[in-house]
């Protein structure tokens, strides 16, 4: 006569048993069919009198308030399928997101924030507001995902010591089908409010009609929120205000279909969902996939949405690889691959044995800390679990934030354990000191980026010594210039030492601060210097390095071996994210805008350098001549100028400007000017640090 526990059946069950199931008349209503025509299964659904219970609030109401934050809304989703991405078809589809549709099955109901987090809500919990655009009911931005989860974790606590959240319920991210699920809200159109989209509608650019859409205006920030109308699950800025970052790392979508699908275990990025006040129509679509950058990543059109979910029940079974694990929890082997056990107590008995096979020294825990355990097969959440300080770990990596630590000898090379460095104060998860760990870092080919102080805190970027194929060999395409060369021929490349080069353009508040001038022509702070000639570039350099008081290293300009070599940033591709270009990736004469416009506006290359294509041309170091042909280590161009006729002597420039076509911006491409008599706001100059010659 009543329903005693929750069982979960990993196997299609037969008709009989489905039929007993059923006989159980008044528990009918408790049961919830997941079923495809491929693929049947079937499950007892969560208790709703044992959920209430929980949550202190009747299910009906769809509703949770966070209090506190601030008195949060928070909407209820229930469980069920839709499916996720987008047909082939659909107007404004990036095919190099990922988009392909398949069908997603959401097992358990979820709550969703009503709006994105504001920065009213992050500062009753967070006690700061590092957001760019302030205002209490704007939603918070400028934060990371690390933070994000900082965040999520300090609510949890503070819920559940005021008896408001029981034990097995938490706040996170949600996943990204959970988002797109509750985005799309039943519906399949391109927005969740139909095929078109105009800036009545939500904040995006919309200087660029979509769909039959008017066009509008780019208001260029956020907006309180909750402007516009809600989806028809009544959540609002799904679509714009800012790009809302999920849990899941950036993956490939499953074939066909899944259950509460998680992406990836690791990755080398994490997905943002919804687009922002800064993109287009394109990129606030229902299954647009955004990049969320680093774990660290901060962004003025990045913010979140708060979601809360239930743990893992406690006692289930999780199938992880047999030699993932040390021998004392080997105890239910069912076949040399895999067994089942309990993933959280499994972890509790393992042995940190303080041998290391990874280049780095041991790491000694400073003091007790909670971490975050992650499933090594899923990637997905496990629970907490306590380490005593004076524990010794093994590292085998340590990447974008995630530690890999190894539990004993014999499984240093097969199976490991991630745990989320989010480094925190008050020992929220601060497993180590993390600045000795990027001292040790510093040691190997990576060196972390250098500060020049004396220039507003300028960041440049460690490119470390190595080979590439320069040059492409193609004659320059569209219209003519008499100032174009051939990007050719192609010709290998060693550089022998490693450099710094700035990781943005330099700015006009660097070379003002610097030289105490500004002869830009676009005036501001964070836009490109410009109309400035090679001698007065390279007296910038001069006096940054008198300035740093520099021993054995010097600032100067690129060569173009090295500036073609960061550029592609180990690619060999046309440009350094692929073939083609488009107004997305760079400012150049088909962005229309027709001007400079911030360092730093577009997505940065695969080694974080930002505008090597477009904006502005920037000065090299060398004299402009034909290129040598062969293997050539640290090529500098021609020894002594080179005289052109009516040009006279000139220096090599690269990387396009924002009124020339696309193929201006190409890697390979070349051009030149004369060095003191060129200065035009199409060029500027970029910094490079390196060791002094000899002698």
């Amino acid at each position: 006569g009543q329903l005693d526990d929750l069982r979960i059946y990993d196997r299609i069950l037969t008709e009989s048993e489905i039929m007993d199931i059923y006989e159980m008349g008044e528990f009918v209503s408790k049961l919830a069919i997941l079923a495809t025509k491929d693929d049947p299964k079937i499950g007892l659904a969560l208790v709703e009198e044992e959920f209430e219970e929980k949550m202190k609030k009747p299910v009906g109401e769809g509703i949770h308030i966070v209090e506190s934050a601030a008195n949060m809304e928070m909407i209820w989703c229930k469980p069920g399928s839709f499916m996720m991405g987008s047909p082939e078809n659909e107007e404004g589809r990036n095919n190099g997101a990922l988009e392909d549709q398949y069908e997603a099955t959401l097992t358990k109901g979820f709550f969703l924030g009503k709006y994105e987090v504001t920065q009213s809500e992050w500062v009753k919990i967070m006690d700061n507001n590092p957001s760019t655009f302030k205002g209490d009911q704007r939603p918070v931005e400028t934060v990371s995902w690390l933070q994000e989860i900082e965040f999520c974790k300090k609510l949890t606590d503070l819920e559940r010591k005021a008896n408001r959240l029981s034990e097995d319920w938490y706040f996170t991210l949600p996943t990204e089908a959970e988002w797109e699920y509750a985005c799309r809200a039943g519906t399949t159109s391109i927005f969740s409010w139909g095929n078109n989209v105009s800036s009545d509608q939500a904040n995006f650019d919309a200087t660029q009609p979509f769909g039959g859409g008017k066009s509008g205006l780019s208001l260029g920030e956020t907006k309180d929120v909750g402007s516009y109308f809600a989806n028809p699950w009544g959540f609002y800025d799904m679509h714009g205000n800012v790009v809302e970052k999920v849990y899941d790392w950036k993956g490939k979508y499953p074939e066909r279909k899944a259950v509460d699908p998680m992406g990836p275990a690791k990755g080398s990025a994490k997905l943002s969902r919804g687009g922002s006040y800064m993109q287009s129509a394109d990129q606030i679509r229902s299954a647009r996939r955004g990049n969320g950058g680093t774990l660290r990543y901060k962004g003025k059109h990045a913010g979140f949405r708060l979601c809360l979910k239930q743990v893992k029940e406690e006692g289930t079974q999780e199938v992880i690889p047999l030699k993932s694990l040390p021998k004392e929890a080997r105890s239910e082997q069912k076949d040399d691959k895999s067994f089942s056990a309990d993933l959280l107590a499994a972890v509790k008995n393992w042995k940190v044995i303080p041998k290391s096979v990874f280049p780095l020294s041991n790491v000694t825990i400073q003091k007790e800390v909670e971490v975050t355990i992650l499933s090594p097969t899923s990637g997905q959440l496990i629970g907490n679990l306590n380490l005593p300080a004076g524990r010794e770990v093994v590292v085998l990596e340590h990447k974008e934030g995630i530690l890999t630590i190894s539990p004993t000898r014999t499984s240093l090379s097969r199976g490991s354990i991630k745990m989320e460095d989010t480094d925190f104060k008050d020992g929220v998860a601060y497993l180590f000191e993390l600045r000795k760990m990027q001292r040790e870092l510093a040691l190997r080919e990576k060196k972390p980026n250098y500060i020049v102080k004396s220039a507003l805190n300028m960041e440049l970027i460690w490119c470390k010594p190595g080979n590439f194929v320069m040059g492409d060999g193609s004659k320059v395409e569209g219209p003519k210039d008499p100032r174009s060369g051939k990007h050719g021929p192609p010709h290998q490349v060693f550089l022998s030492k490693g450099f710094y080069l700035g990781k943005y353009e330099v700015t006009q508040e660097e070379f003002e601060k610097i030289m105490g001038k500004n002869p830009s022509n676009f005036k501001g702070k964070k836009l490109p210097v410009e109309r400035v000639t090679w001698s007065d570039a390279v007296a910038f350099c001069e006096a940054l390095t008198k300035n740093e008081k520099m021993n054995g290293w010097m600032f100067s300009l690129p060569t173009e071996a090295q500036w073609e070599y960061a550029c592609r940033a180990g690619t060999n591709t046309k440009y350094s994210w692929g073939d083609n270009i488009n107004p997305k990736m760079a400012n150049y004469k088909d962005s229309g805008l027709n001007k400079t416009v911030l360092v730093g506006s577009y997505q940065s290359n695969p080694w974080g350098l930002f505008d090597m294509h477009g904006n502005v041309f920037e000065w090299c170091a060398d004299w402009y001549g034909s290129y040598r042909t062969g293997s050539l280590t640290d090529p500098m161009g021609p020894v002594s100028p080179v005289h052109f006729s009516q040009l006279g002597s000139l220096r090599v420039i690269r990387g396009g400007a924002w009124f020339r076509v696309g193929n201006s911006a190409l890697s390979a491409h070349r051009e030149y000017r004369n060095p003191e008599k060129y200065k035009y706001y199409d060029l500027g100059f970029r910094v490079c640090l390196q060791a002094r010659k000899d002698g």
